[in-house]
């Protein structure tokens, strides 16, 4: 089962996280009664993550955060209170990582993004799959080369048949085939037999995309005419 996707932040970036909690009485939310922040403990010498600011709408409660150290998972809670007295929790989890070696002008999302493919994993065996280093933490790089590489396969199919790259969010099961190949990206040597059947199945059904034999709800490529 899935678990929620955690928001990736760089460690100099200030970014901001809204919590939504609606108004389930109508009654509108006036106060953040509370926020914290804890780290995880996943890496040694944490540096804080802490919250710059805050802000309160009637149906939302919006922290800015700052600062963290690389690799580490920080859960971050906040609790607010309505005009009527009641009061409500959101929590979320803030990953950070380093992501420098992106070009930011040439980087475009994918089927797949990092965090989606970690929430498919969770932390623990996204860290097994890529930390090569031994760093106990998620290579970044190497994870992004591996779903760039993912998609670049599943275009080289798709390309047969469909404009690509699709347009996102791409459509099912477009996302779950690029998570299959990215895994089997991840391992050097010889892949485990629940890994390369899930890889071997994701390049069949490319296979039959391309050749028609099965569809995705997109508009195939326009076909050229010679004149």
């Amino acid at each position: 089962m899935l678990t929620a996707s955690p928001t990736i932040k760089q460690p100099a970036e200030r970014i901001l996280k809204r919590f939504e909690y609606g108004q389930p009485g109508g009654v509108a939310i006036t106060t953040i009664v509370e926020s914290t922040v804890t780290a995880a403990g996943r890496v040694p010498q944490v540096a804080a993550l802490s919250i710059g600011s805050a802000i309160v709408g009637s149906t939302y409660a919006q922290l800015a955060l700052v600062g963290g150290t690389v690799g580490e998972l920080y859960s971050v809670r906040c609790l607010v209170e309505d005009a009527a007295g009641n009061r409500f929790e959101q929590d979320a989890e803030i990953l950070v990582l380093d992501l420098a070696f992106r070009d930011a002008g040439s980087v475009t999302p994918g089927y797949l993004s990092l965090e989606a493919f970690i929430q498919r994993t969770g932390v623990d065996e996204a860290v097994r799959l890529t930390d090569e280093a031994g760093t106990g933490t998620i290579d970044a790089a190497r994870l992004d080369a591996a779903l760039q590489d993912a998609q670049a396969l599943v275009d080289s199919y798709l390309g047969a048949r469909y404009q690509v790259p699709l347009a996102l969010p791409a459509p099912a099961p477009i996302p779950t085939l690029t998570f299959d190949l990215a895994v089997a990206r991840l391992y050097r040597g010889e892949l485990p037999a629940g890994v390369e059947a899930k890889r071997d199945e994701a390049v069949r059904l490319l296979k039959d995309l391309a050749a028609g034999k099965a569809a995705i709800p997109v508009a195939p490529a326009p076909t050229t005419t010679s004149p």
